[in-house]
């Protein structure tokens, strides 16, 4: 019976992950994705002040609900939550790539 190769990719690209150039991967992501934001936020800033200027009657507040402390409240309260279920489980953070390996090994996630 031939060697299933798929499982020997996914070997492969899971070791690939752990290299500087996947990290510097991530920053570079990362980076992109703090300035899609701000543009974001540059947007909505400059489109209120136009609404303003052009109709005078209508009220501009279309960051009021992005800048709600209680959205950050209930995303912190998400992550803790998260990590609480993580620690209280033992669950280890894993690549969906190591969680595959881990499957075809043992014929079951951990």
């Amino acid at each position: 019976m031939p060697e299933n190769t798929s499982s020997t990719r996914i070997e492969q690209a899971s070791d690939s992950l752990n290299t500087g150039k996947f990290y510097l991967l991530l920053l570079f992501v990362s980076l992109i994705g703090i300035i899609g934001a701000l543009m974001m936020i540059a947007f909505i800033f400059l489109q209120d002040a136009l609404t303003a200027l052009l109709w005078k009657d209508i009220p501009v507040d279309s960051l009021t609900p992005v800048f709600n402390p209680t959205i950050l409240v209930i995303c912190v309260a998400g992550g803790l939550g998260a990590g609480v279920i993580r620690h209280y489980f033992k669950g280890e953070i894993a690549i969906m790539a190591e969680d595959l390996m881990s499957l075809v090994r043992k014929g079951g996630l951990p």
